[in-house]
């Protein structure tokens, strides 16, 4: 029977082949990490562009990269997607952010 090791205080330095200890701050940073954007300046800039600039229409749809976050069931989590640019549904001209 074998006994699986944890974390042993006197053990050498971790070889190549021997599996590393990871610190529970630095996975929680890692997994944290995508789910941090600035909200306040998302929104902010979906108030100002609320009007289209060309044709003043108020038919305006902000263009995401396709870095969207899925949820669990695979739909896609809305706002999570970089802001790139707005798209008017009037006149359908496109403008960056």
């Amino acid at each position: 029977m074998s006994d699986l090791r944890l974390y042993h205080p006197d053990a050498d330095s971790p070889s190549g082949d021997e599996p590393r200890i990871l610190k529970f701050e630095t996975c929680v940073q890692q997994i944290r990490k995508p789910f941090e954007f600035d909200v306040l300046s998302r929104a902010s800039l979906i108030y100002k562009n609320k009007f289209c600039r060309h044709c003043g229409a108020p038919a305006v749809a902000p263009v995401e990269n396709e870095d969207i976050l899925l949820s669990r069931n695979g739909l896609p989590i809305p706002g999570s997607g970089t802001l790139i640019g707005f798209r008017c549904d009037s006149c359908e001209r496109q403008w960056p952010v």
